[in-house]
């Protein structure tokens, strides 16, 4: 049995301490707390793990297409999030893009076995996109607007759109860092 790479292993938990401390910090009002798990875990992530220099840039990638794809549901009134600021803006709330950047820094490290699979991640991003999305409306953090399976189907086509471009992505950077 291979021994497990303590690397993904801190990757792995670090992203779920960053999920699930944004979805109950937002849930109870307290939307500052996902994203400062988010910079603990990346400072801890870049100062002590592993650093990248394309990782940046990749996280940067993420960050941005999570402010559109969520600004986007947002406005498109398939998603509304707990603490966004509808009045000023009307964008994705930070809680939200930081999972982004959460997942983006999963990708690169700790999905190692999808590189190259965009099938895979197609299928996969799919089910899983609307999984994540579901339950943070089971937990309260987000709900779904009006038709709700309906919303839950355009979820599933932006994942299964995004996840695989994510991984294109990941794998390019990769590349050039070999």
């Amino acid at each position: 049995m291979k021994r497990i790479n303590k690397k993904i292993l801190f990757n792995i938990i670090g992203f779920y301490m960053c999920w699930w401390g944004s979805i109950f910090g937002a849930a109870n009002d307290h939307f500052y707390i996902g994203p400062l798990f988010v910079l603990l875990f990346l400072f801890i992530h870049f100062y002590k793990i592993v650093y990248h220099k394309n990782e940046i840039a990749y996280l940067f990638i993420c960050f941005c297409f999570g402010f559109i794809i969520d600004t986007i549901f947002l406005r498109m009134n398939i998603i509304s999030y707990k603490g966004y600021l509808p009045d000023y803006f009307n964008i994705a709330p930070l809680w939200v893009v930081c999972l982004w950047v959460c997942f983006g820094a999963t990708v690169y490290h700790s999905f190692s076995w999808v590189r190259r699979k965009y099938f895979t991640m197609s299928i996969l991003g799919a089910m899983f996109g609307p999984l994540i999305y579901y339950s943070g409306a089971k937990l309260e953090s987000l709900h779904f607007i009006n038709n709700a399976n309906s919303n839950i189907k355009i979820v599933a086509i932006a994942w299964a759109i995004l996840i695989p471009l994510l991984v294109f992505i990941s794998d390019r950077l990769i590349d050039v860092n070999e």
